[in-house]
């Protein structure tokens, strides 16, 4: 039974994961009464249930970034770097029933194009050396956190997302290694699943118009093993919709420290997932190592 195998430190680690969310939560709540700590699942039930008074807006937005593609260290050739361009259209709503004043819940959906290019650089300088890339990618997503409202004019928001994704790369020219010609071979021309994470912070310039800076982690599969990839997102989920849960409890305890709180614990997980993934793509379970791009982007969000 090698289809389920977990790596020999597996259980190690989601004690390390379970350990960090958990010293996190009680640090917190020793700082407060006991009388405080109000447990109401029902109250995170409804949140995600969208009540009639929390209202959906439109959101289009534009980010260009710089892209870093890689195989997980096993690719020898040096590859270009790219740039990328990605445009998003979707949903967000902000929900501040459920916070005290100064904090909000934010979510969004969101479907997205991009095209991540080694020639999409702003400088127009000739490309001599290292393997070129042109990558096109759609898909969706799911965005959520918290934020604060320093006053009623500005926003500030701190957010973790997740997507799923289909990419087609073009290998513009081959590698002379063997090896190295063999995994471009995996990716070449071809539609390819994968998924991604990425956090980072929304400012408001005015209430239409919204500054993102964000870092993401795009994985992209050799081939689609639909079953240890759902093993390996369902354990990532659990945690993450766990720190969903928490943060009410948290909510109770430390209003004012909840967005930073909510921030560092969930990426903090998406960051260890994705770096195990960044060798074995459906970790913990035994995986071939995938094609990886880590994207640092600016856009530009427009909610209307």
């Amino acid at each position: 039974m090698t289809f389920f195998k977990f790596n020999i430190t597996f259980v190690n680690k989601l004690f390390f994961l379970f350990f960090l969310i958990s010293t996190c939560i009680y640090s917190f709540s020793q700082n407060k009464n006991d009388t405080a700590k109000i447990s109401d699942f029902g109250q995170f039930l409804n949140k995600l249930k969208y009540p009639e008074d929390v209202k959906n807006s439109y959101m289009l937005e534009l980010s260009y970034g710089l892209s870093l593609p890689g195989f997980g260290g096993k690719f020898s050739t040096p590859i270009v770097k790219a740039f990328s361009l990605d445009i998003r259209y979707g949903f967000v709503r902000l929900d501040s029933i459920f916070t005290l004043p100064h904090n909000y819940y934010f979510a969004s959906e969101f479907a997205f194009l991009r095209n991540a290019s080694s020639h999409l650089k702003l400088n127009r300088e000739k490309i001599t050396s290292g393997v070129t890339t042109d990558a096109w990618c759609f898909g969706f997503g799911y965005s959520n956190g918290y934020g604060y409202t320093p006053n009623d004019d500005s926003k500030f928001t701190l957010y973790n997302s997740g997507t799923i994704n289909w990419s087609k790369v073009d290998i513009e020219n081959f590698p002379s290694n063997p090896a190295d010609s063999n995994i471009a071979k995996l990716y070449d021309e071809e539609f390819r699943f994968g998924t991604s994470f990425d956090c980072g912070f929304i400012v408001d310039v005015i209430p239409v118009l919204k500054f993102d800076l964000g870092y993401e982690h795009q994985i992209i599969f050799p081939r689609h093993l639909a079953w240890k990839w759902l093993g390996s997102s369902s354990i990532e989920l659990f945690f993450q919709r766990a720190i969903d849960l928490y943060g009410i409890e948290i909510l109770k305890l430390d209003n004012k420290n909840l967005p930073i709180i909510n921030f560092i614990i969930k990426n903090a997980v998406s960051f260890i997932f994705y770096e195990f993934r960044r060798h074995q793509m459906n970790w913990p379970f035994k995986s071939e190592t995938p094609m990886n791009y880590d994207n640092m982007k600016i856009g530009l969000k427009f909610v209307f």
